[in-house]
C-alpha cells in the first residue's frame, strides 16, 4: 500500500512539473515603460526566440513603480524601468545610463536661458505621478541644489509631457533623446545649467530564475546589451 502511494505521490509530481514545464515554455509577460524605442523591444524579441523557439511575448506598458511591484508580486515575468531599484526580491541588470534634463516652452527659452537655480519654482512645474521614477529622480536633483518643487499639473506619459511643455504650460524634466529632438524643431527649449543621469535597469524576479522563460529571457538582454555579468 505504502508503495502504491509513493508510485502515486511521483506520479501526481511528475505530472505537475511537466504542466508547469508546459506552461512556463509557452509565454513571457514583459512591463516597459513608456518610449520603448529605447528598449529595442525588436532586439529583445528577436534574441528570445534564437533561445527559445515559438515563445508568445506579451508587453505591458506603465510606469516603473507600477512595474516593479508586478514583477514582485509574480504578474509579470520581468521588466524595463528607469532608477534605483532596492527590492531584495527582485533581479537586477543595469543596461544603460539615461540622461534627463530639465525642458521648457520653446517660446519661453530667452527666460529659460537666462534662469539660475533659484529661479526654476518660480515657473510653472508638470510633475509624473509618485509612482513614477522621475517623481522619485526630480525630487533627488532638486534636493541636491536646495530647490523645492510644487507641481502645477501631473502626468504619466512622457508623450503628455513634451505635449504640456510645447503648449506652454510649465517646465518638466524629460529624457535628454526626446528634448534634443523637440528642441531641433523648435517646440522646446532645454535648460542648459544641469543634467541628471540615471540608468535603464531589467528586472525579474529572483523566485523565477528556475523558468526556462526567464532565463532565456535575461540571457537575451545580456547579449543585446553586451552585459556580461
Amino acid at each position: 500500500m505504502c508503495d502504491e502511494a509513493r508510485q502515486a505521490l511521483a506520479a501526481a509530481s511528475n505530472f505537475i512539473q511537466k504542466a508547469r514545464s508546459l506552461n512556463d515554455t509557452g509565454t513571457c509577460t514583459i512591463g516597459t515603460i513608456s518610449m520603448p524605442v529605447i528598449l529595442n523591444l525588436p532586439g529583445v524579441l528577436s534574441e528570445l526566440r534564437k533561445r527559445h523557439q515559438d515563445v508568445k511575448l506579451t508587453i505591458y506598458q506603465n510606469i516603473s513603480g507600477h512595474i516593479i511591484e508586478a514583477v514582485a508580486s509574480g504578474e509579470m515575468d520581468a521588466g524595463f524601468v528607469i532608477g534605483d531599484i532596492n527590492e531584495k526580491c527582485l533581479g537586477v541588470m543595469p543596461v544603460s545610463p539615461i540622461t534627463l534634463c530639465i525642458v521648457g516652452p520653446w517660446a519661453w527659452r530667452d527666460k529659460i536661458q537666462a534662469a539660475e537655480w533659484e529661479d526654476i519654482p518660480k515657473f510653472p512645474w508638470i510633475s509624473t505621478p509618485e509612482k513614477c521614477s522621475f517623481s522619485t529622480i526630480s525630487q533627488r536633483f532638486f534636493e541636491c541644489h536646495n530647490v523645492t518643487l510644487t507641481p502645477s499639473i501631473v502626468a504619466d506619459q512622457e508623450k503628455t509631457l513634451t505635449e504640456m511643455v510645447c503648449l506652454d504650460m510649465g517646465l518638466t524634466l524629460m529624457r535628454e533623446d526626446i528634448a534634443l529632438t523637440a528642441q531641433e524643431s523648435e517646440k522646446l527649449f532645454i535648460w542648459p545649467k544641469a543634467k541628471t543621469v540615471s540608468q535603464l535597469c531589467f528586472i525579474w524576479a529572483r523566485s523565477r530564475e528556475s523558468s526556462q522563460v526567464v532565463n532565456a529571457l535575461i540571457d537575451s538582454v545580456k547579449a543585446l546589451w553586451k552585459q556580461t555579468a
